[in-house]
């Protein structure tokens, strides 16, 4: 019965560990994309994609403002972003995904729905 068991878990992993054919990112290929207040609830620990306007908070937190105004928080921007002039994508259009939290959290200068960021991609080619 633990054999059964043991093949089975590592047939789950084997199944979820085929990469993107592009090679572009990790993770799930698939994420739900939001767009306004009322889809927070309904991706709440899912992952997710959020298009928008980037900017920041201190030089340290990343933010994505939906064309719905709603503001996404994406805490230690600085560190997922470290090595590059990250600043340069503040004002231009972006999409991040992630997974979606809700709740409150401990981060100072975050107070709102955030992403745990997994990938960011500007969405414009100016530099």
């Amino acid at each position: 019965m633990k054999t059964l068991v043991a093949l089975a878990a590592g047939a789950v992993l084997l199944s979820s560990c085929g990469g993107s054919p592009s090679g572009r990112h990790e993770g799930p290929d698939q994420f739900e994309e939001v767009r306004t207040r009322s889809d927070l609830d309904a991706f709440a620990g899912k992952n997710v994609a959020v298009q928008g306007t980037f900017g920041h908070i201190a030089a340290e937190h990343g933010t994505v403002t939906l064309e719905s105004g709603l503001v996404i928080y994406v805490p230690h921007f600085d560190k997922f972003k470290g090595g590059d002039d990250w600043l340069k994508y503040v004002g231009r259009p972006v999409r991040v995904e992630g997974v979606l939290h809700t709740e409150s959290n401990p981060i100072a200068g975050v107070n709102g729905p955030l992403i745990n960021i997994r990938r960011f991609e500007p969405l414009d080619t100016t530099e």
